[in-house]
């Protein structure tokens, strides 16, 4: 396969159209269980009022997006911090 065979966008969307459609033939079960984690996960948030707001503020799925507010810290040392409990998270 060329090099410019492989990164048409439409590869990329074919690969990603796989790997998707492979999770939900394996993995529906799980993601039942991720979408209450991050209901759980939305609940905190919302407590802690002003310092993270949820981005929108209802929370549908396993992704959970946020803002910080920046007198509070950097979306760097959030992630670090979770790194240390084990919390995988990315800025978005």
């Amino acid at each position: 396969m060329s090099d410019a065979r492989k990164d048409r966008p439409t590869s990329r969307r074919g690969f990603l159209a796989a790997a998707a459609h492979y999770a939900l033939d394996h993995y529906v079960e799980r993601l039942a269980e991720d979408h209450a984690v991050a209901q759980v996960l939305a609940a905190g948030i919302r407590r802690l009022g002003p310092v993270l707001r949820l981005q929108p503020d209802r929370v549908e799925t396993n992704i959970v997006i946020f803002e910080i507010d920046p007198a509070w810290g950097t979306p760097q040392k959030l992630i670090a911090g979770l790194a240390e409990a084990q919390i995988r998270a990315m800025p978005f």
